[in-house]
């Protein structure tokens, strides 16, 4: 059964990083992951004084060998290639000055070169070969499958990788990675987005978190590859987020969460399991756990919401000191 593209994805994020039972393939030979989703605009070669949109799945730089690999995820069959050859025109000083890519120096500017790969589901292997072939494609071609990683077609900027990939990285015995990213900002699954945002707060609840903010959610939820989105992706994450906690301050999760005051980008998060006695913590525990199962829920069907909605600002109770802590008792 061939990979969606976010199994492809944490596959291909996973060969950067050493994981327990799968191939470090790009980190063995010192790739890191720079970004996810990268976009920017480079002028138009046909068009003067207009500019394409380059927007690469992934991108890998070895700063110290000075390469760059910009890899182009497909599950699905072939269509065309009009994102590959945009990639494949792009030259080092337009990857560098508009992608982002560091350099110490002008002078590693100047030799820096850019491998690019499409990579593609083994089950359709051959009707993409066959169009790389067709056109003398410049870019590699790599399939993946549940045995094998290999390219097929092309030889990359980098010897040591290409060699490495032509050989062919077995699969065999190995465990894929499934969660390194959960869910992609730029995915048309909103509630995918949505649930995410969910268990983050749900997550931080849970370690006795009090203040809380989009980019603290977007962290909790991506870890350390929250930094490799590019911003525009980043961005509209937390517009997402910020509508599910103005919701949940109003419906479910009204007694819990409040409305920082005078901040609109943060919240507080409130009867925290540290302040509830031991004797009625597990009961708390599965309180708000069918709370934010019931959000879950809703949006996920499209729910109106059957209780009356709270405000979203603060009230006398949420001033510290107004009313007593009935937890404290």
């Amino acid at each position: 059964m061939p990979l969606t593209e976010l199994e492809q994805l944490n596959a291909i994020v996973g060969l950067s990083m050493k994981i327990e039972a799968w191939p470090s393939t790009l980190a063995d030979v010192g790739y890191v992951l720079d970004r996810i989703e990268l976009k920017f605009k480079v002028a138009d070669p046909k068009r003067p004084g207009l500019s394409i949109h380059v927007n690469p799945d992934l991108l890998f730089v070895d700063d110290i060998r000075n390469f760059s690999l910009i890899a182009e995820l497909k599950s699905g069959r072939f269509q065309d290639f009009v994102q590959l050859d945009r990639f494949v025109r792009i030259t080092p000083l337009e990857l560098i000055r508009y992608g982002g890519v560091p350099v110490k120096d002008q002078s590693q500017a100047v030799s820096h070169k850019i491998s690019v790969a499409e990579v593609i589901n083994y089950e359709f292997m051959d009707e993409y070969r066959n169009e790389f072939v067709r056109v003398n494609h410049s870019a590699s071609l790599i399939s993946i499958s549940f045995a094998e990683i290999k390219s097929q077609h092309g030889t990359l900027a980098d010897s040591k990788l290409d060699r490495v990939l032509k050989n062919g990285v077995s699969l065999r015995g190995c465990h894929r990675p499934t969660k390194l990213i959960r869910v992609l900002p730029s995915s048309n699954d909103e509630y995918a987005l949505i649930s995410s945002a969910v268990d983050a707060i749900k997550q931080l609840w849970l370690r006795n978190s009090r203040k809380i903010t989009p980019t603290i959610i977007g962290r909790t939820v991506f870890k350390q590859l929250w930094d490799r989105f590019d911003r525009e992706a980043q961005a509209r994450y937390m517009t997402i987020v910020k509508e599910v906690l103005n919701d949940l301050v109003q419906t479910e999760l009204h007694s819990y969460l409040r409305p920082a005051p005078n901040d609109t980008e943060r919240w507080s998060l409130r009867l925290l399991p540290e302040s509830i006695p031991d004797r009625q913590r597990t009961k708390a525990y599965q309180q708000f756990g069918d709370l934010v199962r019931s959000y879950k829920w809703r949006r996920k069907n499209n729910a109106p919401y059957d209780g009356r909605r709270h405000s979203a600002h603060l009230s006398f109770e949420d001033v510290p000191g107004y009313l007593p802590d009935e937890t404290t008792n």
